[in-house]
């Protein structure tokens, strides 16, 4: 017994890798399989009132033939007429399933009797469903409005009142086979790092039990102490709440209850703040982002473009539903009001639950089908679409599931850039003060993929300071690894970040074992340009210039490249003279895009004095004359990257400024150029304790007053 044991301990210690794989592949499956979205098969009236017939209804813009409907001109129209009848919802159904998406659009009298854009219902039919239903208030009608943008050859359709008996069928999520494939490989290195870590863990965790079996006094005067500071507090915002005559004020409740609990635990981590701050970065930033993932108002048209996010992180890797329709439209229905209110919240979150149990209209939006090339380019999303998809196998509310997209997101940000502030050996308080700035915690905690853009570039970037501070030391495949594999991967969103990666050729040839070795080295440093390169070449090449229609009717992709080709200077001249006034703004730094701004004068002195003082005599390496040029070169390029990209697709034909290009664009070539700022003469003698409590204190404040301001008070205004 005991050598089949031993055999059993080798087979798995020699092959724990392949099995993690597997685990990995079968969890994967599982969630997948676990992922399922309801499609409505058939449904009947418990109370079917009366029949409406196409024979007698007043048909515009359509053509018949054999019954079938199509229509021939823009809005077409049938209304049912003399019905005067008291109902709430109505039945279609059709001859044959749907052969595409299609819109259906009801509308019903309102109180002057009369049909407007007020009272409507609109569906989106997916492609094989043979059933409609609407639902809609309980009223006597004389008529009825229906719009379908699409073939209509309907059966049957029946108006009644009473509850609708629905026959779902479940219809499995289904990936393509990359979409698999990053699936997959994510899993698979979540669990490999678990491993590596598996020790660590467990230590941790009979280290916390241990001292809590030889410390129980102390435990229970924390919970005692704990649990007077919870009632005190709800006592004390209850009573703010009656003085106000609002809700109780949650959002409030927690604010202090989460302010208090950082705290506590940069107390419990006072020991630490001194060699490891990435610690107390993850703390404050965990807790700032939480509360803005939470208690931001319930809908898009919160930050930048996040109701386009918001779309694209769903049919990333899941179905769009009707309530992410509905989600996604808030941002142009609804605009951010002055004050917030917890009774709104709890009905729009009400409404979007119930809307989403229904899930009666489900398609897949098309902007990832087109080619495999998006699945890249639309990376950023991943941890986003991962929350969601989890969200949905659990079952949660659709409230829930919004809300979990947006803390997977804050979570890889706080990840990665804590596993970037361990890894550098000097200058960790430049990129915690940077990370910390409000408008990057307000992106992370937000339907954002730049915080994905800058949390990749920065981990790729301090690994590769970390190494040019060592010329002497050999560089590591595991760590060469991560500096290719994270700037590759940081630039699938936004290639026109490209520039970053020359960077990388100031690594000297000491670093390397052999010059063939060295070679190998540029040669993907390379790759890595050109590849990402052409994922916005590529489109324009073939003809597919980026034109957004938001930049307005003049907005021409193909004629302003060719603008720029043969009006080189004056575009130069442009370029310039607006990239003077891009670089020298830093309104972005307390910038919550809807929610508003603060001044950022405080963010800014901040962030300028550690770029000088967090210096240390490995500064040498990485803040001389030569890295100083290089860098400032490839930010440069860059920042003109950027502008022009938004020149084409943005702004006018032959205009003489830039549009569309926000400030922050500049975030993520915010670590390279404040790095290498100061002088390496100037080394820090101050307590490292001091030091960086300093620093952390001042960024907390900055942020827990920005997010009070610009969100928690609004609750009670």
């Amino acid at each position: 017994m005991r050598d089949l044991w031993e055999k059993m301990k080798c087979f798995f210690q020699n092959n724990w890798r392949f099995i993690a794989i597997g685990v990995g592949l079968m969890a994967l499956i599982e969630i997948i399989t676990a992922t399922s979205f309801p499609i409505l098969h058939d449904a009947e009236l418990d109370n079917p009132i009366v029949t409406l017939s196409m024979d007698q209804a007043q048909i515009t813009n359509y053509e018949e033939k054999d019954g079938v409907f199509t229509p021939t001109g823009a809005d077409p129209q049938i209304y049912f007429s003399s019905i005067d009848k008291e109902i709430s919802n109505l039945i279609i159904r059709l001859e044959e399933p749907t052969n595409d998406n299609v819109q259906y659009v009801l509308y019903y009298p309102g109180m002057n009797g009369g049909l407007s854009e007020e009272n409507k219902v609109v569906l989106i039919v997916p492609k094989g469903q043979s059933v409609v239903y609407f639902e809609f208030p309980y009223a006597e009608y004389s008529i009825l409005r229906l719009d379908v943008d699409g073939v209509f050859h309907p059966r049957e359709i029946v108006a009644g009142s009473g509850a609708i008996k629905k026959n779902l069928e479940l219809n499995h999520l289904r990936l393509s086979p990359l979409r698999m494939l990053v699936l997959s490989v994510f899993f698979t290195v979540v669990l490999l790092y678990l491993w590596d870590k598996k020790d660590t863990i467990k230590n941790k965790f009979l280290g916390c039990i241990y001292w809590l079996q030889n410390h129980t006094k102390k435990s229970l005067i924390f919970l005692l102490s704990a649990t007077s500071f919870l009632l005190f507090t709800y006592v004390a915002v209850y009573y703010f709440s009656e003085s106000r005559a609002v809700s109780y004020q949650t959002p409030l409740f927690w604010f202090v209850v989460i302010m208090m609990g950082c705290v506590g635990l940069f107390y419990l981590f006072r020991k630490s703040i001194a060699d490891k701050p990435e610690r107390l970065f993850a703390i404050l930033a965990l807790s700032t982002g939480l509360l803005l993932c939470i208690f931001a108002p319930l809908m898009t048209g919160v930050a930048w473009d996040d109701q386009t996010h918001y779309i694209r992180s769903v049919a990333y890797l899941s179905e769009v539903t009707e309530a992410d329709i509905v989600m996604e439209n808030y941002a142009y229905q609804n605009s951010l009001n002055t004050s917030f209110s917890v009774e709104v919240t709890k009905e729009r979150s009400d409404y979007l639950n119930e809307t989403y149990q229904n899930r009666q209209l489900v398609y897949q939006n098309s902007y990832y089908d087109s080619a495999d090339l998006t699945v890249y380019k639309g990376i950023g999303y991943l941890p986003v679409a991962i929350g969601i998809v989890l969200g949905r196998a659990l079952q949660l509310p659709f409230s829930v599931v919004f809300v979990l997209g947006k803390i997977c997101n804050l979570i890889t940000y706080v990840l990665l850039i804590y596993l970037a502030i361990r890894r550098l050996k000097t200058g960790k308080m430049i990129l915690a003060s940077i990370a910390l700035l409000p408008i990057c915690v307000f992106l992370a905690s937000c339907y954002s993929y730049d915080n994905w853009v800058t949390a990749w570039l920065t981990l790729g970037l301090a690994y590769f300071f970390a190494e040019l501070q060592e010329p002497e030391k050999p560089l590591a495949a595991k760590d060469l690894a991560v500096i290719l594999g994270s700037l590759f991967i940081g630039l699938g969103p936004k290639a026109v970040y490209v520039p970053v990666v020359a960077i990388l050729f100031l690594l000297p040839k000491s670093k390397f074992s052999s010059p063939k070795k060295y070679k190998q080295y540029l040669v993907c440093v390379s790759t890595i340009i050109v590849v990402a390169l052409m994922t916005f070449i590529l489109p324009i090449l073939m003809g597919n210039a980026p034109t957004d229609s938001r930049g307005g009717s003049t907005v021409n992709g193909g004629e302003q490249i060719a603008f720029i080709l043969f009006h080189p200077l004056s575009y130069a001249k442009t370029l310039l003279t607006f990239l003077g006034r891009y670089v020298s703004s830093f309104e972005l730094l307390t910038d919550f895009a809807y929610l508003g701004i603060i001044s950022g004068t405080a963010s800014l002195i901040l962030l300028v004095v550690v770029a000088v003082t967090d210096k240390d005599r490995l500064d040498k390496y990485t803040t001389n004359r030569k890295c100083r040029i290089w860098i400032g070169l490839c930010v440069f390029a860059a920042l003109c990257l950027v502008a022009t990209s938004l020149y084409i697709a943005f702004t006018p034909v032959g205009a003489n400024t830039i549009a569309g290009c926000q400030q922050r664009y500049k975030l993520p070539l915010f670590f390279p150029i404040f790095y290498i700022l100061g002088s390496p003469k100037m080394i820090n003698r101050i307590d490292r304790r001091k030091y960086n409590l300093t620093v952390f204190a001042i960024s907390g404040v900055i942020l827990y007053w920005e997010i009070f301001t610009r969100c928690i008070s609004r609750y009670f205004l």
